[in-house]
């Protein structure tokens, strides 16, 4: 079995939002998410990868992440993607500094208001 790990930011605000990004792909409906993404062979742990995750697509910097909830998603091959969600705050974000592909190759995405 092919398990992939993933991570995803439940961001919250100090009012106690839950900030989402719509993301916009050619040919597919428009849809909402939380920000994060596949676990990468050099992230050290889970929590770097969402500290990166949350950079490259917000620019931005969290707090202490706590891991909320794990699930499982299976692709049609097969495929398993382990997906592992965090509550933390957005402490700070520059647009500007976002490094993300899905702002290149993939259609783009609406950052949070």
């Amino acid at each position: 079995m092919n398990v992939k790990a993933r991570v995803r930011a439940l961001l919250l605000t100090d009012h106690g939002t839950l900030l989402l990004m719509q993301r916009v792909r050619p040919g597919v409906p428009v849809y909402w998410t939380a920000p994060g993404g596949g676990v990468e062979p050099e992230d050290a742990s889970l929590e770097a990868a969402l500290r990166r995750e949350v950079f490259e697509e917000l620019g931005g910097q969290i707090d202490a992440p706590r891991l909320a909830l794990t699930w499982d998603d299976v692709d049609v091959d097969g495929t398993v993607h382990r997906q592992h969600a965090f509550v933390c705050r957005l402490v700070g974000y520059d647009l500007n500094a976002r490094t993300g592909p899905e702002f290149s190759d993939r259609g783009g995405a609406v950052p949070p208001v």
